[in-house]
C-alpha cells in the first residue's frame, strides 16, 4: 500500500513538472513577434524572393534541400525548395516565396532585423537586451558554430505569448555583440 501510494506521488509530481512550463501564461512574458518583424526595416520574414533580390542583389549560393531530416523550418516547402545563401544568412526558398531561417548581422552584413523601436544589428549588445528582455536574458549558453571562431553566447527568446508555441529566436552572441539571429523550431 506505502509503495502505491509512493509511485502515485511520483507520477503526480512527474506530470506537474511537465506541464507547469506549458500551461502556466505567466512563464511567456517576453516574446518577439515574427510578424511585426522586417527585413531591413522593409519586408517581412516570409516575402517574395523578387523583392529580396531587389533590395540585397542576387544569393551567393543555392542549394537544393535534399535531407529534410532535422530541418524544422517555414511550412512554404515542398521537394523543390531550396536554401539561398547570402554571406552568413540563410533563407529557405520555394516557387516566389522566401522565408529568413538564419540572419548574420555581423559588422559588413547585407542585413539587419527591425522590430518596434528595436534595431538587431551588429551594434546591439547582450547588455542592451537584458534591459529589454531580462527573463529570456538571464538564461545565457555557450556555443560553438560553423563561421565563427571560438564560443558565441546564446539565448532564446519566445515568439509567441502562447506558452504551447514553442518555437523561439535564438540570438548568438560575440564579445557581448549580436552576431546571429536564428528561427527555431522544434522537430
Amino acid at each position: 500500500m506505502k509503495t502505491n501510494i509512493l509511485i502515485l506521488l511520483f507520477i503526480v509530481t512527474i506530470l506537474n513538472l511537465g506541464f507547469s512550463t506549458k500551461t502556466d501564461p505567466v512563464q511567456i512574458t517576453e516574446y518577439i513577434n515574427p510578424g511585426k518583424m522586417l527585413i531591413n526595416d522593409k519586408f517581412p520574414l516570409i516575402t517574395s524572393g523578387i523583392k529580396l533580390e531587389k533590395m540585397v542583389g542576387k544569393p551567393d549560393s543555392i542549394t537544393k534541400i535534399t535531407d529534410w531530416d532535422g530541418i524544422c523550418q517555414s511550412g512554404i516547402r515542398d521537394k523543390n525548395s531550396v536554401f539561398l545563401h547570402y554571406k552568413g544568412s540563410t533563407f529557405e526558398g520555394f516557387n516566389d516565396s522566401v522565408s529568413a531561417v538564419s540572419i548574420d548581422v555581423r559588422e559588413g552584413s547585407k542585413f539587419f532585423i527591425q522590430y518596434g523601436k528595436i534595431r538587431f544589428d551588429s551594434k546591439i549588445t547582450l547588455l542592451q537586451l537584458k534591459k529589454i528582455f531580462p527573463r529570456s536574458c538571464a538564461d545565457i549558453s555557450e556555443v560553438t558554430t560553423n563561421g565563427f571562431i571560438g564560443k558565441l553566447e546564446m539565448i532564446g527568446i519566445a515568439q509567441a505569448s502562447d506558452p504551447m508555441v514553442e518555437s523561439q529566436w535564438v540570438l548568438l552572441f560575440q564579445h557581448g555583440k549580436l552576431v546571429r539571429i536564428d528561427d527555431w523550431l522544434p522537430c
